[in-house]
């Protein structure tokens, strides 16, 4: 009769620390979604909000800051490129990239910004790019949420944000940038070794 009893209060311990398990789930994964959703409506850099002045500075000239405006600074669309010159998935995008330079020269602006410093006269002088590259620094980097590269950000000539992607041009990204830019780029990169 003892072992029964306990048995018992053991299933309905289990059971109670089932639905507290349950609950604790349901609980905190409700806060992570409304933090996330808090944290994209914060985002300066979102689609359909107007894109801010970037300060960078010149990787051949360090100590010359620039201002990049992006609300009616140019009659045309601006693409900005986000990257690390040690970022593996930015190394395989490059084809990407020389695609859209020769693609979209005379059309669009074309703009690069690394979030490091670490390599990029050497990225720059190596690959000879037919776009400016500009260092972002690293707080303003913080502040617009821009940490994940490579990320292409598309802007128009009033400044507003009409598309934004994260990762290497592949599988739908690829497909998404070759419509909304009219170009066609270099087979996947994710089946490149």
């Amino acid at each position: 009769m003892f072992m029964r009893k306990r048995s018992h209060v053991i299933v309905a311990l289990l059971l109670v620390f089932l639905l507290l398990s349950i609950f604790l789930n349901v609980f905190l994964w409700r806060r992570v979604r409304s933090a996330v959703a808090a944290l994209e409506t914060q985002s300066p850099i979102r689609v359909g909000a107007t894109l801010p002045p970037l300060s960078v500075t010149d990787p051949s000239n360090e100590s010359a800051q620039l201002t990049l405006q992006f609300s009616q600074a140019d009659p045309k669309t601006t693409v900005v490129y986000v990257f690390r010159p040690t970022c593996a998935w930015c190394q395989r995008n490059e084809r990407n990239m020389e695609a859209l330079a020769r693609q979209l020269t005379g059309k669009v602006r074309l703009i690069g910004v690394s979030l490091s410093s670490q390599r990029l006269q050497e990225y720059v002088a190596e690959r000879r790019l037919r776009f400016p590259i500009y260092l972002l620094d690293p707080e303003m980097a913080d502040t617009y949420g821009l940490s994940s590269t490579p990320t292409t950000i598309v802007v128009g000539s009033d400044g507003i944000v009409r598309h934004s992607w994260q990762g290497a041009y592949s599988g739908t990204v690829k497909k998404a940038v070759e419509n909304a830019l009219g170009v066609a780029l270099p087979e996947d990169v994710s089946t490149e070794q």
